[in-house]
């Protein structure tokens, strides 16, 4: 009887193993980008700061990475083991022993990746204390399904520190992930040049608003001014101070007739006509475009691959919130089984309430986190 009482549960092994597949393909994109963003300080300066700041940032996340992976290697072993236990129709002690192994497996798994004590994360050191004491409750059990019940505590606590690592956007991957980026952004600018930058975008970027105008930029004002100037200068005068050398001001030197100069010296320099355009202005005017031209590629370039670093960070959320949602998923679905073992298994299961175990919420959350496992997968190459 106790075999036809027990549910399959290896679908919840299966979601497991999902989960911890789209986690380690999130690990392998925080890497890489590390070493990229690194690389790209480097080759501008091996003695930048930054180059330093971004390796301890990066140890951290490698410290966390190695530290969740012996906890999805304890969920995916405990997962296994409660799946073969139900297969087999195993509900006595000995069942209980097993879960307990399971997960005692998490602190060998932890001591092989941090061979010394002092390298482990803190909330991983933690976490290690608490299960050591689910175990001992678990190992007091005389039954799979006492057994199972004692041991949701121990999963909730392993889901949340999943869920806390992978949070968005103030999870401690989310929170690295974001300095990553802020410190990519830092090095694009400076690739560039914060001042050309600046420059560029004042002129020929940011649109300002003057009264009754449609916003421009500086630079469409400029050659809208030209324009208007062009428009109202006498055509019989040809290119002031071009086809007819300026006259000379009130000190008997040359007037000034560059971009700045006032309708008034311009008038003085052409004859009288106020809208002259000489040749300084010209000259003035080549310089401007010949300049902005120099570093539109580069801003183009910065723009392209700004955007393209804010869209990778947008990514890691759009996974990273999921995983952590799946992680709670994933313990509301043990939850589900240590209830129905503890109210259907052995003879309970002559309960006329225990002749259909519901697990629609268990293959939900498998479909979910096959999901999220898929577009892990997908991202790592974008």
């Amino acid at each position: 009887m106790s075999g036809c009482a027990t549910p399959d549960l290896r679908p919840f092994a299966a979601e497991t193993a999902a989960l911890a597949g789209s986690i380690t393909a999130e690990q392998a994109e925080a890497a890489a980008r590390f070493a990229q963003v690194k690389a790209r300080v480097q080759a501008r300066d091996a003695a930048d700061t930054r180059v330093k700041q971004l390796s301890n940032e990066q140890a951290s996340a490698a410290d966390n990475a190695k530290a969740i992976e012996a906890v999805m290697t304890t969920a995916a072993t405990y997962s296994d083991a409660l799946a073969d236990l139900a297969a087999q129709g195993e509900t006595g002690a000995a069942a209980a022993d097993t879960l307990a192994k399971a997960l005692q497996g998490f602190s060998t798994a932890l001591g092989i990746a941090f061979p010394l004590a002092g390298e482990i994360p803190a909330w991983a050191g933690k976490l290690t204390a608490e299960l050591a004491q689910d175990v001992t409750r678990i190992q007091a059990q005389e039954s799979l399904a006492a057994a199972t019940k004692a041991a949701d505590a121990a999963v909730a606590k392993i889901a949340k520190a999943v869920a806390d690592i992978y949070r968005w956007p103030d999870g401690a991957q989310a929170m690295i992930l974001d300095g990553l980026q802020k410190t990519e952004e830092g090095v694009l600018r400076d690739e560039v040049g914060k001042n050309r930058l600046a420059f560029y975008q004042a002129i020929a970027v940011a649109r300002i608003q003057l009264p009754e105008r449609t916003p421009q930029t500086r630079l469409e004002y400029f050659f809208g001014a030209i324009d208007d100037r062009l428009g109202q200068q006498d055509p019989a005068a040809g290119i002031c101070g071009v086809t007819a050398a300026p006259a000379p001001g009130a000190d008997g030197k040359p007037v000034n007739v560059g971009i700045g100069g006032s309708h008034e010296r311009r008038a003085q320099a052409s004859g009288g006509d106020p809208h002259c355009l000489g040749a300084q202005t010209v000259q003035g005017l080549q310089a401007v475009v010949a300049l902005l031209a120099g570093i539109e590629p580069q801003y183009q370039a910065y723009t392209r691959d700004l955007a393209a670093s804010r869209a990778w960070l947008q990514r890691r959320g759009s996974v990273g919130e999921p995983i952590a949602k799946a992680a709670s998923a994933w313990a509301a679905a043990h939850h589900e089984i240590a209830v129905s073992l503890e109210q259907c298994g052995g003879m309970h299961a002559l309960r006329r309430n225990c002749g259909n175990l519901n697990f629609g919420h268990l293959k939900l959350a498998v479909g979910r986190l096959r999901a999220i496992a898929a577009r892990g997968e997908n991202s790592a190459g974008q």
